[in-house]
């Protein structure tokens, strides 16, 4: 495992000793003050060791931008102090000869397994911002050191600094920079996938609640709904299903009262599928149509005329229904449909088999008159 010392054995100020010094007396005070203050910063780590050594680890759940940020923090606190000394000039070569150990540490990651598509990696590096303050520091180094004279330079630090960033700086920069695009490429494809799946999951929930869709179909699941009547052309082609018997809870008769199925005139305009209830508060809420199909089959669709359709003043006379519950026995369920309040004929695809069906009232649009009954013309199956 690599550790902190290994890198700073690698440092400037720590193998600079070999390298000829032109003048004496200035560049050999210069490095005696950078190595004594680097020094002492070495010597006051504490917890920046930790915190560095693990995020160099090959499986690190604690490479994240958090960690990065506790990492500056800590550089902040325990090797800054050490250079408060220095002139600018020098200040910076410590601050340069760090930020190369940064670079050093993350060509180390660089080579772990992964860590480059990796979101709390990338995270990391970008929070360390390498990039931007290595642009920062040797700029405005270069611009002190060139303004000295060349006997006061600190060349073997200027071409030292020139390697890592050709060797180093550089690559690193470059390797990292995709990598972010690598792993925003990745995240925007995590995006839409997760996209593509909530909108299966809606999907699904839509088809099976609604049972429209291929999904329904394929699974044989139809629930009935209710269809505007233009758009009903294809109706022809279902022939109309034979009914062995049917009953409303109560029959509007001709002198205009409401009497109950067993007692209604069988000689009355209105036959048992005209549903006419009588109700004070309620408007003939819970009041039902029965209808019993011949021989149980598959039903396309029940088509009801809704309200008193005698004529139009009639129609807006009477109570009309406005929502139902229509009951499949056969398939034992039960659907709430919402009416429009509309003269005609209104569609609800059913795609079931069948044997017998309830038309439930639940709520009433109210009429201009004051009876307050409620009104179903007619009822028919295909």
């Amino acid at each position: 495992m690599h550790q902190l010392d290994d890198l700073i054995a690698q440092t400037w100020f720590r193998t600079s000793g070999a390298e000829p010094i032109r003048d004496a007396s200035a560049a050999e005070a210069a490095r005696a003050a950078i190595e004594k203050a680097q020094k002492k910063a070495v010597a006051g780590l504490w917890d920046l060791p930790f915190s560095f050594n693990i995020s160099l680890e090959q499986k690190n759940i604690e490479r994240t931008t958090v960690s990065a940020q506790e990492i500056t923090g800590y550089f902040r606190k325990e090797v800054e102090p050490a250079f408060a000394g220095l002139d600018e000039r020098l200040r910076l070569i410590c601050e340069l000869d760090w930020l190369i150990l940064f670079y050093r540490a993350v060509k180390i990651i660089s080579g772990i397994p992964g860590a480059a598509a990796d979101r709390g990696t990338v995270g990391y590096v970008r929070a360390l911002g390498l990039a931007a303050k290595y642009k920062e520091l040797s700029a405005q180094y270069r611009a002190l050191e060139s303004g000295l004279p060349a006997q006061e330079r600190l060349s073997s630090f200027d071409s030292w600094l020139s390697r890592m960033e050709s060797d180093l700086v550089q690559p690193m920069n470059t390797f990292w920079r995709r990598a972010e695009h690598l792993r925003r490429f990745l995240d925007r494809v995590r995006n839409l996938f997760r996209i593509a799946v909530l909108a299966a999951v809606i999907f699904v929930i839509f088809s099976f609640s609604t049972g429209l869709g291929p999904l329904a179909s394929a699974l044989g699941i139809h629930h009935p709904r209710l269809t505007a009547a233009e758009d009903m052309e294809d109706i022809g082609a279902y022939p109309p299903v034979p009914v062995s018997d049917f009953n409303a809870s109560s029959i509007l008769g001709d002198d205009g009262k409401v009497v109950d199925h067993e007692d209604a005139d069988p000689r009355s305009t209105f036959t048992d599928l005209h549903l006419m209830d009588e109700g004070e508060s309620d408007n003939g809420s819970d009041k039902r149509i029965y209808v019993n199909i011949t021989k149980k089959q598959y039903v396309h669709y029940i088509v009801i005329y809704n309200g008193n359709q005698k004529d139009e003043d009639t129609f807006h006379a009477y109570n009309r229904m406005k929502r139902i519950t229509l009951r499949l026995d056969a398939a034992n369920k039960s659907y709430r449909i919402r009416l429009k309040d509309t003269p005609g004929p209104q569609y609800i695809r059913v795609d079931a088999v069948v044997d017998r069906f309830w038309i439930i009232l639940g709520s009433s649009y109210r009429g201009s008159n004051k009876k307050n009954i409620t009104c179903c013309s007619e009822v028919e199956v295909f």
